[in-house]
């Protein structure tokens, strides 16, 4: 007999283990119930939720700044009926706060301390998250079930606990939003509450949260909570970077905000498809890549930010850049269009990718006091030009500085120093240059000028050190002031310099 009591005891106490360990099994999130996924996708609905101050706004115990972005104000605004979710919508609110003639700006509350005329206190948000009548800490133990302090059962919460604490020198409560497990025990929480100066998210180790809470008691509220507003989280990010903008350098920053359901995910750098390199947020949602465009090649390229997290999301945002790591290329600077009142200058430019812009700085005095700069035209081919007055210059100059400038979209840039001499006395040729340069032959033109009419313009060209091979050519004239003739190549040495 003695025996069998012995077995009964050993199989009670082993049930009551078993019951006991049944007890204190943790409800991770994929478990959780649709009420607790409501509480906390209000809680995420309510701290994604921001406002920029249109002037500086006196809060509890803090001012926010003019510029100011921020989550929902402290506040206790009992004389005011301005408790968001209750005396005032979140969609007012948020109407009132791009108002500066509202209350938000005009007014505030006094109750207790100087603050916002409109916000939430500690007790409001749990209660407005909870789905029930404002409460405060002294009566959300009234309408939950009391689960023990967190120091003796912090392995019983669940999503959408309340700790609450309601003594004569404190009153706070928060709410659990995320638990993390390790071995079937809590090892870090993620609790969002509302206290000065705003609405905050902060996670805990196991031990840090005992040490800041541990006397405080766990409340659960059991009851039906009501579908929350945008209960899948909205993803919201910035990239600093445009479609088609052109980007450049061994160290270039990539760099924007993102949040999801007020959280802040991982970031994952994409290039064509390839990945680059990954980064988490500050506490802010801001991250930073800096990219190594110089690995790539010049040209267009697609740049990606994936964004992820824990519980699956997975989005990526692309944008087409251009990368440009070369600098466009001035090879020849002349003039046309010569007359006794003005002059044209022309700039041949090419680059890789495509050119910005060609700039030209003018002057005729040595001190660069007459400087003129000049935006030039594009002709549709490769030449940029500006037509410039002699007037605007040293009356009798006959000598012309010009700095030509090239830019490409990414901002590289080239530079040309010509100086341009007139003699009003005889005839000028101005500049020589090549054109349609192909493999068999080659055009050279000739830009001249002279006070009467051109009889006619010739050219000597040769390809051997005794020139034997010499050859004198009679130009064509295209009817803009260039003189012109195309040369084959084989009249002269195969591979020589002309």
């Amino acid at each position: 007999m003695k025996t069998v009591v012995n077995k009964t005891l050993s199989v009670l106490i082993s049930i009551v283990l078993v019951i006991g360990a049944l007890s204190i099994s943790p409800i991770a999130s994929s478990a959780a119930t649709n009420n607790q996924n409501n509480i906390v996708g209000w809680a995420d609905y309510l701290y994604g939720i921001t406002w920029t101050a249109k002037q500086n706004v006196t809060g509890w115990k803090y001012t926010f700044s003019k510029g100011e972005t921020a989550h929902i104000p402290y506040s206790q605004p009992v004389n005011t009926n301005g408790y968001i979710g209750y005396g005032i919508s979140v969609d007012n609110f948020l109407t009132a706060t791009n108002d500066i003639g509202s209350k938000f700006y005009t007014d505030h509350s006094y109750y207790n301390r100087t603050s916002t005329y409109y916000g939430m206190d500690c007790s409001s948000f749990v209660s407005l998250c909870w789905g029930v009548g404002r409460q405060t800490t002294a009566s959300i133990p009234k309408i939950a079930s009391g689960k023990g302090t967190l120091s003796n059962s912090i392995d019983s919460l669940q999503l959408g606990d309340a700790l609450n604490y309601n003594g004569s020198n404190e009153q706070h409560v928060i709410l659990v939003t995320d638990i993390s497990y390790s071995n079937g025990q809590v090892s870090s929480v993620e609790i969002t509450e509302e206290t000065p100066p705003q609405l905050k998210r902060t996670t805990y180790s196991r031990s840090g949260l005992i040490n800041r809470y541990g006397y405080y008691s766990i409340y659960r509220y059991e009851g039906s909570v009501p579908v929350p507003p945008n209960n899948e989280p909205e993803i919201s990010y910035s990239v600093n970077l445009n479609e088609g903008e052109y980007i450049k350098g061994a160290n270039f920053p990539i760099t924007g905000k993102v949040s999801y359901g007020g959280r802040y995910p991982w970031l994952h750098l994409y290039v064509d498809y390839g990945w680059v390199a990954d980064t988490a947020n500050n506490s802010e949602g801001n991250y930073a890549f800096y990219l190594d465009t110089t690995k790539y090649s010049d040209g267009e390229h697609l740049i990606g930010i994936k964004i992820t997290n824990e519980d699956g999301l997975d989005f990526t945002t692309w944008r087409k850049v251009y990368i440009d790591n070369s600098k466009p290329n001035i090879s020849n600077i002349y003039l046309s269009q010569v007359s006794d009142s003005s002059f044209r200058v022309c700039v041949v430019v090419s680059d890789n990718i495509a050119i910005d812009h060609v700039r030209v700085a003018t002057w005729t005095k040595s001190d660069q006091s007459d400087l003129i700069w000049h935006d030039c035209y594009f002709n549709g081919s490769e030449t940029y030009f500006i037509d410039l007055r002699r007037s605007d210059y040293s009356q009798g100059a006959t000598q012309y500085y010009n700095h030509a400038y090239v830019y490409d979209y990414a901002g590289n840039n080239d530079v040309k120093v010509v100086t341009m001499t007139f003699e009003d006395s005889y005839s000028l040729v101005s500049a020589i240059y090549y054109s349609q340069i192909g493999r068999d032959s080659f055009r050279i033109c000739c830009q001249v000028r002279d006070n009467d009419d051109i009889s006619n313009v010739r050219v000597a060209t040769w390809a051997t050190g005794n020139m034997s091979d010499i050859k004198w050519q009679d130009c064509y004239y295209n009817g803009y002031g260039t003189y012109f003739m195309d040369l084959q190549r084989s009249d002269y040495l195969n591979g020589a310099k002309y």
